[in-house]
C-alpha cells in the first residue's frame, strides 16, 4: 500500500465498495444513489439514457451501469477515494419535445 493511500485511509478519505458493479445493474437508480451515498461516496452524477419506448424489457429508472473513477467493472471491497467521480447510467423515456 502506498504512503498516500495509507494516509487517505487513516483520514477517512477511502471508501470500500460494499457491492460489485454487477450487483447494481438493473436496480432502480435512486436506490443505487442512496447505496453509494451510504457507502461514503460524495461526487455522484447521473446520466439519463433516454432510450425507452414502451418499457417492456427495461423499466424506467433501471440502472445500466455504474462507473467509479471511470472503472465500470469494480468488485466488492475495492477501495476508492470518497470524492472520486461516480456516474450512474440509467434508462428512461425520452422527454417530450412539444413546445
Amino acid at each position: 500500500m502506498e504512503e498516500d493511500e495509507i494516509k487517505n485511509k487513516r483520514e477517512g478519505n477511502i471508501v470500500e465498495t460494499p457491492f460489485a458493479s454487477e450487483d447494481l445493474k438493473n436496480e432502480n437508480y435512486e436506490k443505487v444513489i442512496k447505496q453509494l451515498e451510504d457507502a461514503g461516496f460524495t461526487n455522484i452524477e447521473t446520466h439519463k439514457m433516454e432510450d425507452l419506448v414502451f418499457g417492456l424489457l427495461t423499466s424506467d429508472g433501471e440502472v445500466e451501469a455504474v462507473t467509479i473513477k471511470g472503472v465500470e467493472n469494480f468488485y466488492e471491497g475495492q477501495n476508492f477515494e470518497k470524492a472520486v467521480k461516480v456516474v450512474v447510467y440509467y434508462h428512461t423515456f425520452p422527454e417530450d419535445e412539444t413546445d
